[in-house]
């Protein structure tokens, strides 16, 4: 009983660092020895359920929290004029299509008609209609 009791202080004061397992096979041998295992059992279930509690409202705490966070990121870009990337993106996107389409359509009119060609009514020749977006990163 004696070393029961020694493993149990060790265990109780941090000295050792021993495994839920250990732990557990210690103080029901202690328990065992002073008659109290039925008050073990009942409070091995208490404290697991308990320990589920607290982990399910620690998880739970933990969602609300970074929701809590992401709106009030969200909240102050917008304030800021931030853009998230993907609404970004799919600007991007879009662009790339009008530019892709924008071009087919100058390659597809006739060469008199074509914005800068000669002859084209005399007028002064004219760039692009849509700026290139590797020409505005340089400017």
């Amino acid at each position: 009983m004696v070393e029961a009791v020694h493993t149990y202080v060790t265990l109780v004061t941090g000295l050792t660092r021993v495994t839920w397992d250990v732990g557990r096979v210690v103080t029901r041998g202690v328990l065992g020895q002073v008659g109290l295992l039925g008050v073990a059992d009942g409070a091995e279930r208490r404290v697991n359920k308990l320990t589920e509690e607290l982990v399910s409202a620690g998880r739970a705490n933990r969602d609300l929290l970074e929701n809590l966070v992401a709106g009030e990121v969200t909240k102050t870009a917008s304030r800021w004029g931030f853009v998230r990337s993907d609404d970004l993106d799919e600007v991007r996107e879009e662009i790339a299509e009008v530019r892709a389409q924008l071009a087919r359509q100058q390659a597809a009119a006739p060469p008199a008609v074509q914005q800068g060609s000669p002859g084209a009514g005399g007028g002064p020749e004219l760039g692009p209609l849509v700026p290139d977006r590797d020409a505005e990163a340089g400017a």
